[in-house]
């Protein structure tokens, strides 16, 4: 037998049974599920089943970022998907959409990298998680 996610039994792991040729080889057969793709992948549907957090990270301060002198003129807002720590610090940065201004674009990145977080919860133990945040222009 093999595990697979998705069942109860077992803390959550389904058990399937393989043809005895199979299962001396390591192989699947044909029938067996194979386990679905992970929702904690930034993305459409990033959490829509609730399997990566509870409560998303939010930033500890408001995410207004200070116009550069380089910008031209007023920026478009920056949004970004975030990963952020356990302990409210910023892993990982991807664009979503960029803003219309380089110089802006460059120093939202700078800010996004040094944000403090209240890190995500997932049965009341925080997780490492995703989250889309928008940065503007301060006003």
């Amino acid at each position: 037998m093999l595990p697979l996610s998705g069942g109860a039994a077992g803390g959550g792991v389904a058990w399937m049974p393989l043809s005895a040729r199979a299962a001396r080889a390591g192989q699947r057969t044909r029938r067996e599920p194979v386990r679905p793709a992970s929702t904690c992948t930034p993305g459409p549907g990033y959490n829509a089943d609730g399997s990566c957090f509870d409560e998303r990270p939010k930033p500890v301060s408001p995410p207004f970022v200070p116009v550069p002198a380089d910008a031209e003129g007023l920026p478009q807002p920056s949004l970004l998907w975030v990963k952020v720590s356990t302990d409210g610090k910023t892993l990982e940065i991807q664009s979503l959409r960029p803003s219309n201004d380089p110089a802006f674009e460059r120093d939202v990145r700078a800010f996004a990298e040094q944000l403090s977080w209240y890190a995500a919860s997932k049965g009341g133990q925080p997780v490492e998680a995703w989250t889309q945040m928008i940065f503007r222009p301060q006003p």
